[in-house]
């Protein structure tokens, strides 16, 4: 079901978002909640208008009308970084990352605005950064996915592998300790047994009551990491539910997969 109203305990709500670009109507009237712990897969046809949702929702560019709020905080005026602060963090579905900087330097970036008690603590001990110890239990579980990646703390981001900078996007991600984590297509350009470790991270970092939201193309992981499937259908929201319910529907078939 789809929820519009604001509930101020949910960790992300987006309350009737409109967004039209010279005059073409691309999201209208987009609503819905998720709660503490869940995984929800953003899915739709190229044109749907997940980009555009990811956008408002991050803060790069306005809504036209509409509300989102994080962690109970209304954050539709607020600029992408006060949104960090707020809680929410997203990848992109290219990497995003300085060249020029090493990996544990581009971690240590992403961590400054954070506040102390983060999974930083756990990265930062994989690097050999803390001085000291906070226990996490829950989150260190989530750190073997990283390992190709954090034992690569010297290289320069630029060199690594296109699979290796997804690697890293999400270790900056984890390490804003972000309660709403969104990831777009994060699993796309990865080796399979390398798509099966994020699969596990994420799966951990929900038991762990982080909120994870998800745009993803292949169905297959999609059923077996998603609690919930929104579909998305010119600009608005067609179906939403359970994930086998959503994926079964013979209308969704249809218009997603052409059948």
């Amino acid at each position: 079901m789809v929820q519009s109203v604001h509930n101020p305990a949910s960790p992300l709500t987006v309350r009737d978002i409109h967004k039209s670009f010279a005059g073409i109507h691309v999201l209208n009237g987009v609503s819905f909640s998720v709660e503490p712990g869940t995984v929800t897969a953003l899915v739709g046809s190229n044109g749907a208008g997940k980009s555009t949702l990811i956008n408002v929702m991050a803060g790069v560019f306005p809504a036209d009308q509409g509300e989102v709020y994080v962690n109970g905080r209304h954050v539709t005026a607020q600029a992408m970084h006060e949104r960090v602060a707020a809680g929410f963090m997203r990848t992109f579905q290219h990497p995003r990352v300085f060249r020029s900087f090493t990996v544990a330097r581009c971690i240590d970036f992403a961590h400054a605005s954070a506040q102390e008690e983060t999974l930083w603590y756990s990265l930062g001990q994989a690097l050999g950064f803390r001085s000291r110890t906070r226990q996490r239990p829950e989150l260190d579980m989530a750190i073997p996915a990283l390992e190709p990646i954090l034992a690569k703390q010297d290289a320069q981001a630029g060199d690594l592998s296109y699979g290796e900078q997804k690697l890293l996007m999400l270790a900056q991600a984890l390490a804003t300790d972000s309660s709403v984590l969104f990831f777009d297509e994060l699993c796309a350009g990865l080796e399979p047994a390398m798509v099966d470790e994020v699969r596990a991270c994420i799966r951990l970092l929900a038991q762990a009551q982080r909120t994870i939201v998800f745009v993803e193309h292949n169905l297959a992981l999609v059923k077996s990491l998603a609690d919930r499937v929104i579909f998305l259908h010119q600009g608005e929201i067609f179906r939403d539910g359970a994930t086998d319910d959503v994926l079964q529907d013979d209308e969704v078939i249809k218009l997603y997969l052409g059948q």
